[in-house]
């Protein structure tokens, strides 16, 4: 059977043809993981969890992409959770002192289930050493792109597909043509991790908190979003860890918004101030839109839609509710009080500014009010 043949032939429940796939794939897989991660045992966590998603999910593929991008999709993203664990939890580190030396941990650790460490045949002698320090200079996004273009092969296009982005000439001509882009909050963070200061944020896009797939602001705030993949066995790692991952996050965008003057220095705000002053620093950004959703707006703190789900969360089927799961109707949204206040806040600052086309007439800039 060729690929597409197996791939249906899984869908259907064949265990044999499933097993096949990842024969396939198996060592390009690790071999990512080693790579990205220096570490065998965090590598093993990856490469058994890539396919565990891809049994789970493998209904859900529709061939709208080849099924090595889903596959290394699913593979990279846990790579870069994984290199972000590991800003909030202290890592057993991989270059340990021993009474013989120095030793590479990643180097010596017995691997049974491919031919040897692929690492082995990717770096040698001082090239190894130039490029293992050169990687350590990269993001993990930055990281990944290089991995994945020069040791896995992959063309640009591919990297863009798997990593969910697309070629500058791409970007250039959708901005020639006036067609923005969207931000959102929670992606947008420098090298280190932290939260991209308001100035830094592009002009010509939409500007948002979250999107359908990411819970509500407020349940950033109580850690429901944390339970719930809990109790449908969505975690990467353990309860205990990924609730750690949560607080870091919300911490460091208390500090950003603190910084801001959008909430007291040290304050711990409840989930509706947060989600405000989440809000009021969209609109410090020089975005040309402002998107609220309408979840966050009420208080809602379910998702409309969990990826890694299918029967087990009622995607796309979620009733706008409140913070106490009470439903708001449309025509009760005029009166809701979190509804004004998050227009308040998305207005603040932004009166003296508007978008115009330059004096080319080439785009929109923004410029202060006569």
């Amino acid at each position: 059977m060729d690929e597409t043949e197996l791939i249906r032939a899984a869908q259907r429940g064949d265990s044999a043809a499933f097993e096949e796939l990842v024969r396939t794939y198996d060592q390009s897989v690790l071999r990512l993981a080693l790579s990205m991660l220096r570490s065998p045992e965090d590598a093993r966590d990856v490469y058994q969890e890539t396919f565990l998603r891809v049994y789970r999910n493998l209904d859900q593929f529709r061939f709208d992409c080849s099924f090595h991008t889903w596959l290394y999709r699913i593979a990279t993203n846990l790579c870069l959770d994984q290199l972000r664990k590991r800003k909030v939890r202290k890592e057993e580190p991989v270059i340990v002192t021993t009474a013989d030396g120095t030793l590479d941990r990643a180097e010596t650790a017995a691997e049974t289930r491919v031919e040897g460490d692929p690492l082995r045949n990717l770096f040698s002698g001082q090239i190894r050493k130039h490029v293992k320090e050169a990687l350590g200079e990269l993001t993990p996004r930055e990281r990944m792109v290089f991995e994945l273009r020069h040791y896995e092969g992959m063309r640009l296009r591919k990297i863009g597909e798997v990593l969910g982005t697309v070629e500058q000439w791409m970007r250039d001509y959708l901005a020639a043509r006036r067609v923005l882009g969207t931000s959102m909050l929670w992606f947008e963070r420098r090298a280190d991790g932290t939260p991209l200061a308001p100035r830094r944020w592009r002009r010509d896009c939409l500007a948002t908190v979250g999107t359908h797939d990411v819970p509500p602001a407020a349940a950033f705030v109580t850690g429901e979003h944390v339970a719930l993949r809990s109790r449908l066995g969505l975690l990467a790692g353990s309860l205990a860890a990924e609730r750690q991952q949560a607080a870091a996050a919300v911490s460091a965008w208390r500090d950003a918004l603190a910084g801001q003057g959008l909430i007291a220095p040290g304050a711990a705000p409840g989930p509706e101030e947060f989600t405000r002053a989440l809000y009021g620093y969209l609109a410090l950004t020089p975005a040309a839109l402002i998107g609220v959703s309408l979840a966050d707006a009420v208080g809602d703190r379910r998702p409309q839609n969990l990826p890694g789900t299918t029967d087990e969360y009622p995607n796309w089927r979620v009733p706008l509710c409140d913070g106490d799961g009470r439903a708001v109707l449309l025509e009760d949204l005029a009166g809701r009080p979190g509804v004004s206040e998050l227009a308040a806040a998305v207005s603040r600052d932004r009166a003296g500014l508007h978008v115009v086309a330059d004096h080319r007439g080439n785009g929109p800039s923004d410029r202060p009010r006569s």
